[in-house]
């Protein structure tokens, strides 16, 4: 568990990238979430029915609306469902990058 940031940030987007081996274990379904300090978890991006075309596939998500204004002490994603949920094991990414504005 890592600590909180000592100042806020601002999430602009992510990338993610899928992972060498078995597609059923890429993520479909994830949801992003920004905290200030001992609040709630509050949603800032919702993804369903994501699909990798091929390994080591990098794709970016940007944050947008209101949310993009927005400081957070703690980020979070919750991942909800994978490519194939019968035949995976697990979820498996080969990276993922955060994107921050200035606040």
């Amino acid at each position: 568990n890592c600590p909180a940031l000592q100042i806020g940030k601002r999430l602009a987007g992510y990338e993610m990238t899928s992972a060498n081996d078995e597609p059923p274990r890429d993520p479909s379904s994830w949801v992003v979430e920004g905290q200030t300090g001992s609040k709630a978890q509050k949603p800032l991006h919702r993804v369903v029915d994501a699909k990798w075309n091929s390994r080591h596939e990098s794709k970016m998500f940007w944050i947008g609306g209101d949310d993009i204004e927005s400081t957070f002490m703690k980020f979070r994603i919750q991942f909800n469902g994978v490519r194939n949920i019968c035949s995976a094991n697990s979820i498996q990414l080969s990276g993922l990058n955060l994107f921050f504005t200035e606040p």
